[in-house]
């Protein structure tokens, strides 16, 4: 029962976790629309211990929510960014978030305070993160600027950099990471092209799948099977060691 009149200064946020495949909220209004409506699906990440949640918004911030009991409750807000904040990763005690202006901020979940800030990780926005394992906790981050980045939120400055997705004609933004069991990383691009790197080779790219003709909305790991749907329709399946469909 919020009050229609002040939504603007005070909006309210849900989080729903849908069984479908399709990335998608639809919101069905039955009546007139009588005053301006906005909908957004916003990341969020939820904790390996299945009780703590975390979000990320346009107002430039990121929320902690205990999510143990029958009805969720916020914890804490982490204020630092200064641009909407478009992508979270959430793992064993570690917190990654990136934001419009590509900044990429760490955060330490106990003490809920700022760990290390990147103020530039990526030209443009960043449109992707993941945690991965390699020894230690590592970060990897992809941005419009058509680069995959590995960091050690320990220190200062990117390990690696590699622009799989950058084509002669420009950058592709990467869209979504996923890193399969064996650790081999599997970006997927605007230039319509999922690559797979090997961090045992510096994350070099070892394989690009190419057969998407329209640009890629989804993508999804299933042992060595990697699931994409495009927005011609089509959805495939590719065994990405061999790169076959």
């Amino acid at each position: 029962g919020a009050d229609a009149s002040s939504g603007y200064k005070n909006p309210f946020y849900c989080v729903i976790q849908t069984p479908g495949t399709n990335n998608a909220i639809r919101v069905i209004n039955q009546n007139t629309v009588e005053f301006p409506f906005d909908a957004w699906v916003l990341p969020y990440e939820i904790g390996a211990g299945g009780s703590l949640a975390c979000s990320c918004s346009y107002d430039k911030t990121v929320r902690l929510w205990d999510v143990s009991g029958p009805t969720g409750r916020e914890c804490e807000t982490l204020r630092g960014h200064k641009a909407p904040v478009m992508e979270v990763a959430f793992g064993d005690g570690s917190l990654i978030s990136g934001s419009r202006d590509g900044a990429l901020l760490s955060w330490d979940v106990q003490r809920a305070k700022l760990r290390r800030a990147e103020g530039a990780a990526h030209q443009g926005h960043i449109t992707a993160l993941c945690l991965a394992e390699e020894g230690e906790t590592l970060v990897l981050s992809g941005g419009q600027d058509g680069c995959l980045r590995v960091w050690d939120p320990r220190l200062q400055g990117c390990l690696f950099e590699r622009f799989h997705h950058r084509k002669a004609g420009g950058a592709g933004a990467v869209g979504a990471i996923r890193r399969a069991a064996d650790g081999t990383v599997l970006t997927m691009g605007a230039d319509m092209r999922i690559c797979a790197s090997d961090p045992r080779m510096s994350f070099e790219r070892v394989s690009t799948i190419a057969t998407h003709e329209d640009f890629i909305y989804s993508m999804e790991l299933a042992g060595d099977l990697v699931v994409s749907g495009s927005g011609d329709g089509k959805l495939m399946v590719h065994d990405f060691r061999k790169g076959s469909l």
